[in-house]
């Protein structure tokens, strides 16, 4: 089957600017079916049917995709698959969210979302429509995901920032920030802020990052949030062989009175240092 102009009922939903407001739900039409307009007719594969069929259904990249579809809706009636690449801005939004499920509810079709560009923001509640994630950026955001679901959508993702999220395993034990590193490989940026109690830095953090082989390669690390139960003495020994990675670190109170004598004697240690061979790290006691 062939047809040079393939159009999707989706669209309409997707491109409409009241999309945007749950409120507006009502005013949208319902997506009943797929439909295509142009000519069609049958398509006479020059491969066998199984060839294609697994074409359709393992897609290489999704700019690929979309040239079959546009060549023939047969690959989109098999894996309808819809490319999204303003993805930060789709998936931040929780009106679109709801739009989002109102066309997978109404069409009856299973559609799942291959993101591309630069970023995603997604909630735990359209991961499940997901199809694979191709972006740069992770943005979590006062979430609980589980472990799986994590490292599915974060695979080639080189920064992340977790901002009051906890990742957990199928008994629901919180998964530790270094389980996460050490499944990215990729991980140019870490940005993690444990405020209010969701702990991802434990006192094995830093001794388990630096079994990592990857974790030095890292251009940026925050850690916001940090306790006493942060260990210091494994970080500044660390530290002071560090050439790549700039640490940003905000510790929060309460901290021993111990810690925090420790705290302001490597912070002195550091000023009073003329030559740094190192990077030297920010830290702030709130």
């Amino acid at each position: 089957m062939n047809s040079s102009n393939i159009k999707f009922s989706i669209d309409s939903i997707l491109n409409s600017s009241e999309s945007k407001n749950e409120t507006n739900l009502k005013s949208l039409m319902p997506v009943k079916r797929i439909y295509f307009s142009g000519p069609y007719h049958h398509q006479n594969w020059s491969l066998p049917d199984s060839i294609i069929f697994y074409i359709a259904k393992h897609p290489l990249s999704a700019k690929l995709f979309q040239k079959l579809v546009q060549m023939c809706k047969y690959f989109f009636i098999k894996n309808p698959i819809i490319i999204m690449d303003d993805s930060n801005q789709v998936f931040y939004d929780r009106g679109l969210e709801a739009v989002l499920e109102k066309v997978k509810k109404d069409a009856n079709i299973s559609y799942k979302y291959w993101i591309t560009g630069k970023e995603i923001t997604p909630t735990s509640k359209i991961i499940p429509h997901l199809y694979r994630v191709d972006v740069k950026q992770l943005n979590l955001f006062n979430q609980i995901l589980s472990f799986n679901d994590f490292v599915f959508i974060s695979k080639n993702i080189e920064i992340i920032d977790l901002f009051l999220v906890n990742l957990k395993n199928e008994n629901g034990t919180i998964i530790p920030v270094e389980k996460l590193v050490e499944a990215l490989p990729n991980l140019k940026s870490l940005s993690v802020n444990q405020c209010y109690g969701r702990y991802l830095i434990t006192s094995k953090t830093m001794k388990e990052l630096l079994k990592i082989e990857h974790f030095s390669k890292i251009n940026y690390i925050r850690f916001f949030g940090l306790t006493d139960a942060f260990d210091i003495e494994t970080f500044y020994d660390y530290m002071k062989k560090n050439k790549l990675t700039r640490f940003y670190f905000v510790f929060s109170h309460p901290l021993s009175y111990a810690y925090l004598n420790r705290l302001n004697e490597i912070m002195d240690e550091i000023i009073e240092t003329q030559n740094h061979d190192y990077k030297v790290p920010y830290m702030v006691i709130c």
